[in-house]
């Protein structure tokens, strides 16, 4: 059974449609990295995957679970982190994760999510005083903590200094979800996934 599994997939703004309608599965345990210009729609894309856009047509199963008939089951198969994640900036990082862990249903150690996310000195400092590499770090802790067969990434390197973004790389590389990764560096998506499309206009297409 795919992880994701998209079909017919229109989205339209006015009378323009974004792309020809798609095709796109992630199968699981795969890890597809999504490329493509600015304005091509890969965020747009992405949030279709997740569940939390609708398309104009077409359809998302994720896990076997069709998204339109069972929209929050399907959503409990999935984590999501999208572009510029917003974070609260009177909470700390450890209430973040605290509060994610209840929102999502998942038992989650936040002094250990923050040591892997490289801010154990920040972890009772209000969100306000990170520095943006620092809030992307946080973001990537919430949507990595749930242990969900698919993971929906929009652009999970963004901010990150060297060496954040060769602890994610390892992190992503070593982890058995199938993921979705919406990427602007070839050679990265090269190294961290099995499959490589590019969206445009036409569509979705292997590169």
């Amino acid at each position: 059974m795919p992880a994701l599994w998209m079909s017919g997939i229109r989205k339209q703004f006015g009378r323009r449609d974004l792309w020809a309608p798609l095709d796109l599965t992630v199968e699981a345990g795969e890890r597809v990295a999504l490329l493509g210009a600015n304005g091509s729609g890969k965020s747009t894309l992405l949030r279709i995957a997740a569940t939390v856009s609708p398309a104009t047509a077409g359809a998302v199963v994720v896990a076997g679970l069709d998204a339109k008939r069972n929209p929050e089951q399907a959503r409990g198969k999935l984590s999501h982190l999208p572009q510029d994640a917003p974070c609260y900036a009177e909470l700390t990082p450890h209430e973040h994760l605290r509060w994610w862990s209840r929102v999502q249903g998942v038992t989650v150690d936040p002094d250990a999510a923050l040591v892997e996310a490289g801010l154990a000195t920040m972890a009772h400092k209000p969100t306000s005083s990170l520095s943006r590499g620092q809030r992307q770090r946080l973001a990537l802790a919430m949507a990595l903590a749930p242990d969900r067969p698919l993971l929906i990434l929009d652009e999970p390197f963004a901010a990150l200094d060297a060496d954040g973004v060769n602890a994610l790389e390892r992190q992503l590389t070593g982890r058995g979800s199938a993921m979705l990764i919406a990427l602007h560096d070839e050679a990265q998506a090269r190294r961290i996934a099995h499959r490589v499309l590019r969206l445009d206009a036409a569509g979705v297409r292997p590169t």
